[in-house]
């Protein structure tokens, strides 16, 4: 069952700059250690699946402005879907991500 967003502790950190400085250099989402039971996916402004993963933990599963296919996005605005379980049911949040270089 899939019920609208009420954010559970969620937060999505909106930009990143993968370029290697150790600043924002990977999408940080607060609160999600408590769902670990959830699926990411970006999506370019057309639709096109970019990066697809269960589990997104902000460590070994994190996206760091490479795609699929490895190589790194072009700069711009790219939309997200989160699903995450929790006891009321599969939540679900949806925004955007900014990359910069």
């Amino acid at each position: 069952m899939l019920v609208a967003d009420d954010d559970k502790g969620i937060k999505v950190h909106p930009s990143l700059s993968p370029n290697g400085d150790g600043v924002n250099d990977y999408l940080q989402i607060d609160g999600l250690g408590a769902y670990k039971d959830n699926k990411l996916t970006i999506m370019a402004r057309n639709g096109q699946v970019i990066y697809e993963v269960n589990g997104y933990d902000n460590n070994a599963k994190r996206f760091d402005g490479r795609g699929k296919n490895g190589r790194l996005q072009l700069p711009g605005t790219y939309l997200y879907v989160l699903e995450y379980r929790t006891d009321d049911g599969v939540k679900r949040k949806t925004g955007y991500v900014l990359i910069k270089y």
